[in-house]
């Protein structure tokens, strides 16, 4: 497998340490550590997934404009005011794709920890705060560096390409917010970097609860303007937070409806386009869908642990990680059960299931009840 067909995933240190899954040398080979305790793994082709897409286009000059897009696109002023004055400030109303994902269970932690008194008490609460930043800090290296590794494989498959499909990121305290903006004259644009955001939002996903962590996310499209180089406002965002806190319940990324709209938006523009062109969006598109699936309620999800990852996954590691994040839901639900909370018992019933039905994808077999 080339360089170009590998993916730098960032995961916890702890889910190498057990010697019996790598060995040292593998481990020198395969992994470098850095002092946030993170490591750099060689898990998934996700530079393959920009190579597998772009390979559908030939070179810049076949860069795709949609310049008839029928999706909305406005400028809008708004007041902007100052110390001294009010001006007004135009800001451009158009679709965006939003993910809004939410690390479980940290403002729980954050219940039990109060102001230390004593340095007795000091040094427990930085430990906790040491445990929760790690965490977060990790998983936001983590998008990023999946954003980095996708752009990589697709410019390199475009040679003098100067596209980029680089999603907009936000971190707020445990929330990860990524946006694309939709533009009207840049389909294929908006398209690949759409792409990026599901294949990062899995891997993120995947990287998390072999980490020890859960995440629940919503991802959306709908009107949004952005108010500052990496801020999102209006219903885009509100629509995918509300699908991670009202709708989700348990782990899992939800998607919304507007979602799907957009992709029967994107694949009808195409068609005015020449054939060949035509048809290569809707690969991509087709391609785009393999990373959603049906829940039991009928809810559309993040297939993260689905065939499209498992076919561009470099067997070794990704197994050592999907085994990980099985273990942990796993336990999770054994933990909640002797607790006696059966509510959380019963989501992690679900993500379980969701585990199970997909292990034979990754060489894995399920556990005995």
């Amino acid at each position: 497998m080339s360089s170009l067909q590998r993916c730098e995933l960032l995961t916890k240190g702890q889910i190498f340490k057990d010697e019996s899954l790598t060995s040292p040398k593998e481990s020198q080979n395969r992994t470098d550590k850095e002092p946030n305790d993170f490591y750099h793994a060689s898990l998934l082709s996700h530079s393959a997934c920009g190579q597998q897409l772009c390979i559908l286009l030939k070179s810049q000059s076949d860069r795709i404009l949609a310049n008839h897009n029928p999706v909305y696109s406005q400028t809008i002023g708004a007041a902007s005011v100052t110390e001294s004055t009010a001006q007004e400030t135009n800001y451009v109303l158009q679709p965006h794709l939003v993910a809004y994902l939410d690390v479980l269970g940290q403002r729980e932690r954050f219940k039990q920890l109060k102001m230390p008194k004593t340095p007795e008490e000091y040094l427990v609460v930085a430990e906790a705060m040491k445990r929760t930043v790690g965490i977060v800090l990790g998983l936001r290296s983590s998008f990023l560096k999946q954003f980095e590794v996708f752009e990589a494989g697709a410019t390199n498959s475009a040679p003098g390409s100067s596209t980029l499909f680089r999603p907009r990121f936000l971190g707020h305290s445990d929330s990860f917010i990524t946006f694309v903006a939709l533009k009207n004259d840049q389909l294929l644009n908006s398209i690949m970097t759409t792409f990026s955001v599901l294949s990062a939002a899995s891997c993120v996903v995947l990287t998390a609860m072999a980490s020890g962590h859960a995440l629940r996310g919503g991802i959306d499209v709908g009107p949004g303007v952005e108010m500052a180089p990496d801020e999102i406002y209006g219903p885009a965002l509100a629509q995918a937070y509300t699908l991670e806190s009202r709708d989700a319940d348990y782990p899992r990324v939800l998607i919304g409806d507007g979602f799907e709209d957009q992709l029967i938006i994107s694949v009808a523009e195409s068609q005015k386009l020449p054939a060949i062109k035509a048809e290569n969006l809707a690969e991509i598109v087709r391609r785009m869908r393999v990373f959603i699936t049906e829940d039991k309620d009928g809810r559309q999800i993040l297939d993260y642990l689905g065939p499209f990852l498992a076919n561009v996954s470099e067997q070794s590691h990704s197994n050592i990680l999907v085994r990980r994040a099985y273990q942990f839901v796993v336990d999770e639900q054994k933990r909640w059960l002797a607790l006696g909370n059966t509510k959380e018992c019963g989501r992690y019933a679900l993500l379980r299931q969701y585990f199970e039905e997909r292990l034979c994808l990754w060489g894995l077999a399920p556990r005995k009840p």
